[in-house]
């Protein structure tokens, strides 16, 4: 099996809303998005993980930064209040834009950090692929649509989040000997600053957090925000890069031969062998005679006249078929009953085979070659 890629525990809605603050709920959902499990950080914090294979994961991270400022900006414009705006959100604004100094902007420092760590100015200079930037600008468009409530939630779990995040960076840095305290100071500065940021955010949505009804619209946006922020990590992470298709197969569909091309749009590795073999179906301890449809490694597909539970466990008995050369014994396949079809046979049954031994596959394989054969 192809290996599958981790996810956090399912936190809902429902759940979130049962912690008395916000502040408690953004605790709760730390724990479900705790940063120290994410593949990202295991990655960067593993020994076998070198400095170049580093430069390389963060050289595209500074442009989520430098968009961020727009989200909180966005919000920052829905709020309506100007003496609301002072006390929560605008200082953080200012503050990512460097208070109107180009050198003081965390989008600026975080190209120093970068080039302080060694990051090549070719990698930096790199158009930002989709990856991360559908992150930016989702979470963007979030705020601008949404109530500021909703949106300075979404945003305050970054901040908050991030406080963990810029530690784990620094420490890691320090610790493998990647950079001297310039290059620190980045990270080392969010992990102080954040949870102002946070407790800003924080104070635009408490507010609604006492109303049942606003508190599942924030509880929304919480969860929003921790997901893209997730994403981001994600996009960060190195991965084995899929190679482009020769050819498009859908292309074909909106040319006149599209009928043709419809069977082609995409590879089956295992399809099923149209067939008329007469078996018998073991249920329960009787037996019926059914015949097969259809059949590949993973099931079969019979009409009976036998009307089965689903998830009924059966067996297909195949008898040894002089015209196919599959086996000289006969073929045993157990299996279990997914759906009951119409046919214009009669009723029918599919079948799906979930544990097979290792021979009786080869059997089947061998079954299935020579009905491939023999149509």
């Amino acid at each position: 099996m192809p290996p599958l890629c981790t996810r956090v525990t399912d936190l809902t809605v429902t759940e979130l809303v049962k912690e008395p603050s916000i502040l408690l709920a953004t605790s709760r959902l730390a724990q479900v998005y705790d940063f120290a499990n994410h593949q990202y950080f295991v990655w960067a914090r593993h020994p076998d993980t070198s400095l170049s294979e580093y430069r390389e994961s963060q050289s595209i991270y500074w442009n989520f930064v430098e968009h961020f400022s727009r989200a909180l900006t966005a919000v920052l414009a829905r709020i309506g209040p100007m003496v609301t705006r002072q006390k929560t959100v605008y200082s953080n604004v200012a503050e990512e834009h460097g208070y109107g100094e180009h050198d003081r902007s965390h989008w600026a420092t975080s190209l120093s950090y970068l080039r302080a760590i060694g990051v090549d100015e070719r990698l930096i200079a790199r158009e930002c692929p989709a990856r991360l930037f559908v992150t930016h600008e989702s979470l963007i468009a979030y705020c601008l649509v949404q109530p500021a409530e909703i949106g300075a939630a979404a945003l305050a779990v970054i901040e908050y989040t991030h406080i963990k995040i810029a530690t784990m960076l620094a420490h890691n840095m320090f610790d493998r000997f990647w950079g001297d305290l310039g290059a620190q100071q980045h990270y080392r500065f969010h992990a102080e600053i954040d949870s102002e940021h946070a407790l800003g955010l924080f104070a635009v949505s408490e507010e609604g957090w006492k109303t049942e009804s606003q508190r599942r619209r924030i509880a929304e946006g919480m969860l929003f925000g921790a997901q893209v922020w997730w994403s981001v990590f994600e996009a960060l992470l190195p991965r084995d890069i899929i190679p482009p298709s020769k050819q498009d197969s859908i292309l074909p569909l909106f040319g006149p031969d599209a009928l043709a091309h419809r069977e082609q749009v995409v590879d089956r590795p295992y399809p099923r062998h149209l067939c008329a073999l007469p078996v018998t179906l073991s249920y329960g301890g009787a037996e019926s005679a059914a015949t097969v449809v259809g059949i590949n490694r993973f099931g079969c597909q019979l009409v009976t006249p036998l009307t089965l539970p689903l998830d009924s466990e059966v067996t297909v008995l195949i008898p040894a078929i002089d015209s196919v050369a599959a086996s000289a014994a006969p073929l045993t396949l157990h299996g279990r009953v997914r759906s009951r079809p119409e046919t214009h046979d009669g009723s029918g049954l599919c079948i799906e085979f979930p544990a097979l031994p290792a021979a009786t596959h080869e059997q089947l394989s061998t079954l299935c070659s020579a009905l491939r054969t023999a149509s």
